[in-house]
């Protein structure tokens, strides 16, 4: 594992090395996050392979560490939530429950903690942005138009339905009276 995975691993230990030893996550998809979080945070020339993470500002190392646990919280909460408990003591129960509350607990701390250096990670960093995804163009962002405006679409536009399904089915009307009162109008 690289110096940010250790960091995180730090944060959290026996739900790490829980995580860890399981089959399904192992410590290959714990640093998995850590690789994506480095993409998803860091502009690409400051981005380091596990090798390069030691030489990372330590401000930086922190704030990947605490994003990496906040990812993997909810996988924690699974993995607690998932644990037979022996029903022989009630201490042992609840016990697993304050796992799962202290792993919720530690995440809003940490998202705290994210927020607050956020800024300070960006100038060490370098600012980062997140393409969400592509959508076709518009005439509605002023750019050569490719996809029309749905607004200037006519009402009737979309779906084509034969002229007698359209006027005999959907837009008949039935009058009905309905006696208010005991008086029919």
């Amino acid at each position: 594992m690289g110096a940010i995975a250790d960091l995180a691993a730090s944060m959290l230990p026996t739900t790490w090395a829980k995580l860890s030893g399981l089959a399904a996550v192992g410590p290959l998809m714990l640093q998995k996050r850590v690789e994506i979080n480095k993409r998803l945070y860091m502009s690409p020339s400051a981005y380091v392979d596990e090798a390069g993470e030691a030489g990372l500002d330590e401000v930086a190392q922190a704030w990947l560490a605490m994003r990496t646990v906040c990812d993997v919280v909810p996988t924690g909460v699974d993995f607690w939530m998932n644990q037979r408990v022996n029903a022989s003591t009630p201490e042992e129960h609840a016990e697993y429950g304050n796992r799962v509350d202290a792993l919720e607990k530690l995440r809003d701390e940490l998202k705290a903690q994210i927020d607050e250096l956020k800024l300070t990670f960006q100038s060490i960093v370098g600012p980062y942005s997140r393409e969400v995804g592509t959508s076709p163009r518009s005439d509605t962002e002023g750019l050569p138009l490719v996809t029309p405006n749905p607004m200037g679409m006519p009402k009737g536009f979309g779906l084509f339905l034969p002229r007698v399904l359209t006027e005999d089915y959907f837009f008949q009307q039935t009058i009905v009276s309905i006696p208010v009162g005991g008086v029919t109008p």
